[in-house]
Formats: structure tokens, sequence, C-alpha cells
């Protein structure tokens, strides 16, 4: 691969990534309705978003844990929610947060 097509790969690249997130501004920030691309891909396609902090998931998470001092339990937290990777974990399972009480320990065994 010669260097100019490295580059036309780079700016096709960052020029992705530029419109996927512009469409997230678009869409949230902005409130313009469909289509937020001409981008026929984009436009028929979900993909992922950039940053893992605009992630519902993630944002949702890190709402549930924000109050939350201990890492352990926050830590806890964390790989039960990546391992189903489902937004709205805890209410679909019926429990607030996870800590490392034994009872809560049985609670996770039963679940998984």
């Amino acid at each position: 691969m010669g260097a100019e097509q490295i580059k036309s790969t780079e700016k096709e690249f960052f020029d992705f990534v530029y419109e996927r997130q512009l469409i997230g501004y678009k869409r949230f920030k902005m409130n313009q309705n469909f289509p937020w691309s001409k981008n026929p891909i984009l436009q028929k396609y979900k993909i992922l978003n950039v940053y893992r902090e605009l992630d519902k998931g993630t944002i949702y998470v890190i709402e549930k844990l924000k109050r939350i001092k201990d890492r352990k339990i926050i830590f806890l937290n964390v790989v039960f929610y990546r391992f189903f990777n489902k937004y709205n974990l805890y209410e679909y399972f019926g429990v607030d947060l996870f800590n490392s009480e034994d009872s809560q320990i049985e609670q996770i065994k039963e679940i998984l």
C-alpha cells in the first residue's frame, strides 16, 4: 500500500467518524428529523457510538453507580453489566445494585 493510498484511507476513516458523530449531534442535540446523513449506509444501519461515553448502556450503568464509592462494588456491577450488556439490566432482574455480601453472590449465581 503506497503513501497516497494510506492517506486516502485515513481521510475516509476520519470522514466517517466525523459523519457518525455529526449524526448524533443532529439527532440528539439539535432534534433534527431523519435522515441525518446523505450517506445511505449511515441512514440504513445503526453504527456503534464512536465514544463509549455516549453509549446509552454506559450512561445507564454510570448513572446507577455514580453514588457508590466502594471499588469492589463498582467492579462487580460493571463486570455484571458488561457480561449481559443489556440496558435496564437491574430493573430486568429486580435488583438495585449488587454488592459483595454472601446473599448477593448467591443471587448473582441464581441469575447466571
